[in-house]
């Protein structure tokens, strides 16, 4: 039966790197598998050999239907009367809003991928907390199946020599709001600036991702945030806002020496599993889909408290963690320790040995499994 991924491959957001690379994984692993996706003015010169080969394969009647969208979207999906529908669901948060149970419970839908844990339990909480849905809790549990995002390791992979002169943090996500951005990129500037001095051999790169708002101004809000404070006694700090090729990406990871990411809530959090194949320890709110492979041994789990998130009405009654600041610059300073004491390796190899079991192809060939069975 052939595998139909609907989504956007053009771009540079986390769904463009899910959708693109789980195709890419699904094809490597013998997939017969076809990429529906929007086509932007000149995509032919954007798309690999295999990428253009997906994109123009004739839509079969026999197909099953993979669409990396959020629920209340299915049904324009389903309407397409695909043999099979699997939806792809990637949330943050606590639980996932209401309006979404009857799409779930939409018998048309096959099966329910989620990437990773975290996701999972939100939706079970959100049925479970109703009393009246409780009977169909085990048929919603067979129903979802967790599809980790991945990590190609043909393009991630550590330099094994690292020649910083200073202990280099990187944090790579997006930011477009100041204050209550859920990438966390401002609780990392907190916790960095107010930990750390200019007299420590310590450098922070900021990698922003201006996707989801390109006229967001990086380098004001990082001064929004330093106000106050003494800018000659400050820690070194390098922002980078432009656009880099996600094959280009490993050469950035190689250029530090610890990945720092404090969101408030993630589906999986691909940046953090990327850095971990190029051999970086992970620093990480101790919540969300992350913790499916940050943990002790490879990284530091950070403290946080949960709060009713009020921003957006698709997040009504969701809590996202916010990450405490306090054990936010306790970690980063064992983090520093350790670099200076050159006792990083055991983390190091700890790490790249975690990603190496969350690839992609690893995915796809759970994909094909799953869709087989469902013949």
């Amino acid at each position: 039966m052939q595998i139909n991924i609907i989504g956007n491959i053009f771009g540079t957001s986390g769904y463009v790197a899910h959708t693109k690379q789980l195709a890419k994984g699904i094809y490597e692993m013998g997939g017969d598998v076809r990429i529906e996706s929007p086509q932007p003015v000149g995509w032919e010169a954007a798309v690999s050999d295999a990428e253009l080969l997906m994109l123009q394969k004739e839509k079969e009647d026999d197909r099953v239907d993979i669409a990396i969208d959020l629920p209340h979207n299915w049904p324009q999906y389903i309407s397409m009367q695909p043999k099979k529908f699997i939806g792809f669901c990637v949330w943050e948060g606590s639980n996932i809003p209401k309006f979404w149970i009857e799409h779930i419970l939409n018998p048309k839908v096959d099966a329910i991928f989620v990437p990773s844990t975290h996701v999972k339990k939100a939706i079970l909480k959100t049925f479970k907390d109703d009393n009246s849905l409780n009977y169909v809790i085990k048929a919603i549990t067979d129903k979802i199946h967790i599809i980790s995002h991945g990590v190609d390791p043909c393009i991630f992979y550590p330099d094994t020599v690292k020649r910083n002169k200073k202990c280099t943090f990187l944090a790579n996500k997006g930011w477009a709001n100041l204050h209550n951005d859920r990438g966390g990129l401002q609780f990392v500037v907190q916790a960095y600036t107010e930990e750390f001095k200019k007299k420590d051999k310590v450098k922070l790169i900021l990698k922003v991702n201006k996707t989801y708002n390109p006229a967001f101004d990086v380098k004001k809000a990082v001064l929004e945030l330093i106000k106050g404070k003494d800018k000659t006694k400050l820690p070194e700090t390098q922002i980078t806002e432009t656009l880099v090729g996600y094959e280009k990406l490993n050469l950035l990871y190689n250029e530090a020496d610890i990945f720092v990411t404090a969101s408030m809530a993630e589906g999986f959090n691909i940046p953090a599993l990327e850095a971990m194949s190029c051999g970086l320890p992970v620093i990480s709110t101790n919540y969300g889909g992350q913790t499916d492979f940050v943990n002790k041994k490879n990284g530091w789990l950070v403290d946080y408290k949960l709060f009713d998130q009020t921003t957006d009405l698709m997040y009504e009654g969701v809590k996202w963690a916010k990450p405490s600041i306090k054990d936010l610059r306790k970690k980063m300073r064992e983090a520093y320790n350790l670099w200076i004491a050159k006792k990083l390796k055991p983390k190091n190899i700890s790490a790249f040995d975690t990603a190496s079991k969350f690839q992609w192809r690893t995915s796809g060939k759970k994909v094909i499994d799953i869709v087989d069975k469902l013949e």
